[in-house]
């Protein structure tokens, strides 16, 4: 489908300065995350050809905010979590635009308003068996929750959709979204040296004081929102030669079913 990606991160960018607002007026902590930060570094906004927006914050500020979060911010944006929603898919939360509505696919059947993605950053440790051996925790349960949303009959009704059907027997969304949160954040991101997200596809980890810090004000879209202390740490350890662009075939997009920038999701 084909959609007005401008017009979607001018819907984005609400949720971002709402999020701002209401973080920072409860004197919470975070970050542009990602893709969204590098758009603000090398495009002083979104990415021409993105069409979503992430921030990310430490552990402790992100399970207050989530607790809240639907308290603080206008009625309009709901954040969704697997804690308020027992069949949520996702081991991380998102604001929604509860007017709107997308239907992700077709590996993530999800249908949500337009959002921005909130990850929380947790305590790294240092010794590397350790670190690895949480992190292949942590992707043995994602790749459950992924089971457990995927359609089961999506290759037939034979013996390929016998195991995420029975996986459905065994486990719940919410179940696994709080092993992951317990597997995450074994170790504190305020007592740890080095912090960062966990991601399945990438593991930027690096120094709290340095790299994360209180963060910095960052112009994204003519907005103040916040960056990290030192972006340039984080963009080269995740991308690279992030000022670079990359080849016109190499931009994607999440290439959403459906959407609508006017009906609510709800009656969908």
């Amino acid at each position: 489908m084909s959609y007005d990606i401008r017009k979607m991160q001018m819907r984005m960018l609400e949720i971002l300065q709402e999020t701002d607002r209401s973080v920072r007026g409860h004197g919470l902590r975070y970050y542009l995350e990602g893709g969204t930060l590098l758009g603000a570094v090398r495009h002083g906004g979104f990415i021409p050809w993105d069409d979503d927006a992430d921030i990310s914050m430490p552990r402790p500020d992100y399970e207050e905010f989530i607790r809240h979060a639907n308290e603080w911010l206008p009625p309009h944006f709901r954040l969704r979590c697997h804690l308020n929603d027992p069949d949520f898919p996702f081991y991380f939360a998102k604001i929604e635009d509860i007017r709107t509505t997308i239907v992700e696919g077709p590996t993530r059947p999800y249908t949500g308003g337009i959002f921005i993605d909130v990850f929380p950053i947790d305590g790294i440790p240092e010794d590397r068996k350790v670190r690895d051996r949480l992190y292949r925790r942590f992707r043995r349960q994602c790749k459950l929750l992924h089971f457990l949303h995927r359609d089961p009959y999506k290759h037939g009704k034979g013996p390929r959709s016998w195991w995420p059907l029975m996986l459905r027997r065994i486990y719940t969304r919410s179940g696994i979204s709080r092993a992951v949160a317990r597997n995450n954040s074994r170790f504190s991101f305020d007592e740890s040296k080095t912090v960062g997200c966990y991601s399945p596809n990438y593991r930027t980890y690096l120094d709290r004081e340095k790299v994360y810090g209180d963060g910095m004000p960052i112009m994204f879209e003519g907005t103040e929102l916040r960056g990290l202390l030192d972006n340039d740490a984080f963009l080269r350890k995740q991308y690279g030669d992030y000022m670079k662009l990359p080849p016109e075939d190499k931009r994607y997009n999440h290439g959403f079913l459906h959407v609508d920038f006017n009906k609510p999701y709800r009656q969908e």
